[in-house]
């Protein structure tokens, strides 16, 4: 065997290894891509079951604060990352015509109506001078005839911020995963 074919075999050998070390970089990179683009889309949540039997899915960075002792059947959150508001969920049990309340809502507030998969209502938002000088976003939302009165009080200053809407599109997602325990 001459000292070419040696040359070549070596040289052979560290192509085919460079070759699986591009190889294995590029996997690498593309999983981490993917990992952090599906987080992106759905970043890490957490199942909250309220003790007024109702679940909601919060984001893992959320988390529930004490109310006073005047705010009964009601959860607060909050996230706990950077402070952009306080949700409120309210739930109420009994039986409504959800249409009817539905229709005289949207009059008497000049609100949006809402229609979630299996959650209907309405929304609106206003300043709330009682509330400290916030503004609120409010959601009366309806499903399997139980009423929830939700709120989301903001810093009127913060409203129209990219931070505020990103915010306000997380209260969305929470609210659309309300369900009946």
């Amino acid at each position: 065997m001459g000292i070419n074919t040696v040359i070549m075999k070596n040289n052979r050998k560290i192509l085919i290894i460079i070759a699986v070390f591009v190889i294995v970089i590029f996997v690498g990179l593309f999983i981490s891509i993917h990992q952090n683009k599906d987080e992106a889309i759905m970043p890490k949540t957490k199942k909250f079951i309220s003790e007024y039997d109702y679940s909601i899915i919060l984001p893992a960075n959320w988390a529930e604060y004490e109310l006073d002792e005047d705010e009964k059947n009601t959860n607060g959150f909050f996230n706990t990352g950077e402070w952009s508001g306080n949700l409120r969920i309210t739930p109420f049990d009994f039986e409504i015509n959800s249409e009817q309340f539905i229709n005289n809502e949207l009059a008497k507030h000049n609100a949006e109506r809402i229609s979630w998969n299996n959650i209907s209502g309405i929304f609106y938002g206003e300043n709330a001078e009682s509330e400290g000088d916030l503004y609120m976003h409010y959601w009366y939302l309806i499903t399997q005839n139980r009423l929830y009165l939700c709120s989301f009080a903001v810093d009127p200053k913060d409203k129209d911020t990219e931070n505020n809407g990103k915010e306000f599109e997380t209260v969305i997602k929470i609210l659309k995963s309300l369900k009946n325990e």
